[in-house]
């Protein structure tokens, strides 16, 4: 088994587009300002979906990759 897809709440989608659009991911879907699409190596794809009362929840997704181009103080303030 492998994974397949997340998907992720936002407050401000475009805004967090940007952001791991930066991390590298690949933008495969901007259908501002209520969804957008990425696929990362391996085919794994990622969605940010439109939450205007998005709260923390405790869960996190974690990237590896060879080298970074962003930073967690370059994210928007509650990205997801």
């Amino acid at each position: 088994m492998r994974l397949n897809h997340v998907t992720l709440p936002a407050i401000d989608v475009e805004a967090s587009a940007e952001f791991y659009r930066r991390l590298g991911l690949t933008q495969i879907v901007a259908s501002y300002p209520k969804y957008a699409r990425f696929v990362a190596e391996g085919g794994v794809t990622l969605s940010l979906h439109l939450d205007e009362a998005a709260v923390p929840s405790g869960a996190s997704v974690h990237f590896a990759t060879r080298t970074a181009t962003a930073s967690p103080s370059s994210a928007p303030a509650r990205c997801a």
